[in-house]
């Protein structure tokens, strides 16, 4: 549903690039149809990560996922000829998964591998990077978390959120009337 999204959105941009960056990988994602989507999160983390740190665009990362939906063994193999991931018991189980008729089980290993080694080689990447490269990304970072934020307003709460909020204001109230003077959201005034 487009509530999940959301919330999925909000968890990815919590671990990696923004709200807007993760809802668009995340609505193309459910856009291909071929993708399981107890997977889009775990895709949406590598596909950001790899283009925060390659500048590989997301969208070229998750149609390499849609790939691997339509034939996960041809083409985790094309994807290991240019990546050099996959470990021989990892593809020997893929395979034996797609040739006992499993093709969705060998989907979503090849899926789940990939999407490990472009975290993996996301995090390499970034963390040789030179003091100056570093301080331009974290710059370059802090000005797309600002214009998110701005982006945010008006936004669709998730039921998660609005439940914080109403708890926040419950335990607030309680507080007030246990120490009136305090806080300034007393029911009793």
């Amino acid at each position: 549903t487009s509530s999940s999204l959301g919330g999925m959105a909000r968890q990815v941009s919590d671990i990696v690039g923004t709200t807007g960056a993760a809802a668009a990988v995340l609505a193309q994602l459910a856009g291909s149809g071929k993708i399981v989507s107890s997977s889009f999160e775990q895709i949406a983390v590598a596909a950001l990560s790899f283009e925060k740190a390659t500048g590989k665009a997301a969208s070229e990362t998750v149609n390499d996922f849609a790939k691997l939906a339509d034939d996960p063994v041809k083409a985790v193999v094309a994807l290991n000829d240019k990546y050099n991931f996959l470990t021989a018991a990892v593809y020997t189980q893929i395979r034996a998964l797609h040739e006992q008729g499993d093709t969705l089980g060998a989907q979503q290993l090849a899926e789940s591998a990939y999407a490990d080694a472009l975290v993996l080689r996301a995090d390499t990447i970034t963390s040789n990077l030179g003091t100056v490269e570093s301080a331009w990304d974290s710059v370059k970072g802090a000005a797309k978390g600002a214009w998110d934020a701005i982006l945010d307003i008006g936004r669709e709460e998730t039921f998660d959120q609005k439940f914080e909020k109403l708890a926040d204001r419950l335990n607030t109230l309680r507080n007030a009337q246990s120490n009136p003077m305090i806080l300034g959201d007393n029911p009793d005034m």
